[in-house]
């Protein structure tokens, strides 16, 4: 895998990333470097855009193109980067991750409550109405 960034400066980057989503509509990665903005999209060296048709697209604003190659293993080591995170007695944590000594296992999280409430109160005035009420 092929990582290709472009380096512009801030002051045209809302401008080049618009004419660079026309070559990745599935986005770009955003980073700061200095006084630059730079944009990175991943591929194989087949997929990736060509460096003149680049060019041409973001034109005098280009300050510098990357290349570089990512490492086979770029599916295991990301996820280095997302760990845990404890909040008082609230664990958020990735999938991969385990839960925390002594925590309850996942509930619903109250989403269907109110249409449950909802049921339960016709339920009740179906009864009502049944047995002579209002």
């Amino acid at each position: 895998m092929i990582r290709l960034a472009v380096r512009v400066p801030r002051s045209r980057a809302e401008l080049v990333l618009a004419e660079l989503a026309v070559l990745a509509p599935a986005g770009f990665e955003e980073r700061e470097v200095g006084d630059l903005v730079e944009y990175a999209i991943y591929g194989a060296a087949g997929e990736l855009p060509d460096l003149g048709e680049l060019r041409a697209l973001v034109g005098d604003a280009l300050v510098d193109v990357v290349t570089t190659e990512v490492p086979d293993d770029w599916e295991e080591r990301w996820r280095q980067w997302h760990r845990p995170l404890d909040v008082g007695p609230l664990r958020v944590r990735p999938p991969w991750e385990p839960a925390r000594d002594g925590a309850l296992p996942a509930r619903n999280s109250g989403v269907a409550r109110p249409q449950r409430r909802r049921l339960r109160r016709m339920s009740r005035a179906r009864r009502t109405r049944a047995r002579g009420g209002e």
